[in-house]
């Protein structure tokens, strides 16, 4: 036919392969082999280690993220994610399958997401882990929630809520009916406030129940229920059984829905007290969501009694808190101006972030009789905004300004993360390419400048210093890779670097006079990626330094 002989004059591509996929190696498991290997002392060895560390560092969160060539292990540390230790991909299964056994996942499913929990004691404190898997294209992703029980509930007076919001807070909270709504991001704080309302509204004579998901601290004198959509065990179906358990006080984890909204406002309404919380950015966009979501006005402006607002930033170090110049941003745009401007240089204390700790911002809107009838006419958020202002609302930024300037917190930590809403597209957090920090340690000048002249075009940050101290070294400078010169005590400085765990696998590179005198087989024992000679060769260096990079 002629459109095969058309077909016949289409050019041949001997030089393209088709490659197929490679199957999963999750396809079929070997449950003894994952066992033996999970039970292995290494590693259990190392899950042990991560997670103390964690403890240690105040961590409320790991991520055990795999990558192509590697694992990333990162804890969340007041707020912000940092990287920690990255573990070769050879025993990311048994490290995960490790995890597993502890919280009684099942470590031959590897397709489908788990949620598992396990606890530890550690110094007399009880630890609980809330363990999150996740599949993804290079492995499972692993997220540890810990959960301090003898941290996780905090006195109201401790939570840093000025005077003038805490005193009507807790004449609300004292009311037999009402709602009080707590907002703000994921990660606010939000249910470390409710749970310090609870503590402070609990006796004898009342009845409080918590619906949560899931459950995060026990409270004892309380009834705490968790959601379980498995079992039908919803916020609306908990929400109506707890209604005819005759509560004094409800606490509802989230407004998620109408359904929900509506169950708890009518609850407001007919003589029980309603704490729940809302995700959005200030106390009257909080008024608009209901709304949004189909509550009736008449309802919202009859149901809630007060909304408080709230975000968590960290505190200046107080171990190396000095004064310094103003922000360029400041200089640029048009802020209010400070007397003196603070920051955290960098110590011990603080693992050389500058900031150690967290302290809440707030925003409380009380309901008076104005607001009240502004929003039962479905009043727009900028009049609300004008009759909150005249009520004496105080915003976010305000409060977080004045912990700027009374030395609590910084100008980049108010800009980052607190709403303001004159602030434009320059303000919203700016994050660089990273770039691979390369540690020259007790190498000379002359050899650092050399260096440095290489690596930094290619896109590597070199930092040069000197010292016995190596982990102190690696700690202050947020190290990926470390050029060591061979100097007298190298080996045994090397091996109190690997009995860290966030340095265990950090590559290694020796700067030798003469690559042949060094010992094999300390070279292999302490994990050293390459040797480099003087003089030194730009291309050996740059090879060497990509291979280990990869490696990491």
């Amino acid at each position: 036919e002629p459109s095969w002989d058309l077909l016949k004059e289409i050019p041949q591509y001997d030089e393209v392969e088709f490659v197929k996929e490679t199957a999963d190696e999750g396809t079929e498991v070997n449950i003894q082999s994952l066992y033996k290997l999970s039970e292995a002392p290494p590693i259990v060895k190392l899950v042990t280690m991560i997670i103390v560390d964690a403890v240690k560092s105040r961590a409320s969160d790991i991520h055990v993220e795999p990558h192509e060539k590697f694992v990333q292990v990162r804890y969340r540390v007041d707020g912000e994610l940092r990287n920690v230790l990255k573990y070769p991909k050879r025993i990311q299964d048994s490290a995960i399958s490790r995890i597993k056994i502890i919280s009684n996942l099942d470590i031959t499913n590897r397709r489908t997401p788990q949620d598992g929990r396990s606890s530890l004691r550690l110094e007399n404190r009880n630890i609980d882990l809330r363990i999150s898997t996740l599949p993804s294209i290079h492995g499972e992703n692993i997220v540890i929630r810990l959960l301090d029980q003898a941290s996780g509930l905090i006195p109201l007076s401790k939570l840093g809520v000025p005077e003038r919001i805490l005193t009507p807070l807790i004449h609300l909270a004292s009311q037999p009916q009402g709602m009080i709504l707590v907002t703000g991001p994921t990660g606010s704080g939000k249910t470390t406030t409710l749970y310090s309302l609870l503590h402070q509204m609990k006796t004898e004579t009342e009845s409080i129940f918590t619906i949560e998901d899931p459950v995060e601290y026990r409270l004892a004198g309380i009834t705490q229920v968790g959601v379980n959509e498995a079992t039908n065990m919803t916020f609306p179906a908990i929400l109506r059984s707890v209604l005819r358990q005759d509560p004094d006080i409800i606490m509802v984890g989230e407004i998620r829905d109408l359904e929900t909204a509506e169950i708890a406002v009518r609850s407001a309404l007919t003589g029980h007290l309603v704490l729940s919380t809302v995700h959005t950015n200030d106390t009257v966009a909080t008024i608009t969501r209901l709304l949004d979501i189909g509550l009736d006005a008449y309802l919202v402006s009859s149901a809630v009694t007060g909304i408080l607002a709230q975000r968590l930033v960290r505190r200046i170090c107080p171990e190396c808190k000095s004064k310094t110049d103003p922000p360029d941003i400041l200089m640029r745009n048009n802020f209010p101006s400070l007397k003196a401007y603070y920051k955290g240089k960098g110590c011990p204390s603080c693992q050389y972030t500058g900031y150690r700790g967290q302290i809440g911002i707030y925003e409380f809107l009380n309901m008076d009789t104005r607001l009240r009838r502004l929003i039962a006419k479905n009043v727009a958020g900028d009049e609300l905004w004008d009759a909150a202002r005249e009520s004496g609302v105080i915003t976010l930024f305000e409060n977080a300004w004045a912990m700027v300037e009374n030395g609590t917190t910084t100008v980049d930590e108010v800009i980052m993360k607190i709403p303001y809403k004159y602030i434009g597209g320059a303000f919203k957090k700016q994050v660089a390419n990273p770039r691979a920090r390369v540690l020259l340690l007790n190498i000379s000048r002359e050899d650092s400048i050399i260096i440095q002249t290489i690596l930094e075009p290619e896109g590597y940050e070199v930092i040069s210093t000197s010292g016995d101290d190596i982990i102190e070294a690696a700690k202050k400078e947020h190290i990926d890779l470390m050029l060591v010169n061979t100097f007298p005590e190298w080996t045994e400085a090397v091996k109190k670097l690997r009995s860290d765990i966030r340095y265990m696998y950090t590559p290694v590179l020796l700067l030798s006079e003469d690559v042949a005198s060094v010992n094999q087989e300390q070279y292999i024992a302490l994990g050293i990626k390459g040797s480099l000679s003087r003089p030194i060769d730009p291309q050996r260096l740059l090879d060497l330094l990509q291979r280990g990079d990869s490696d990491n």
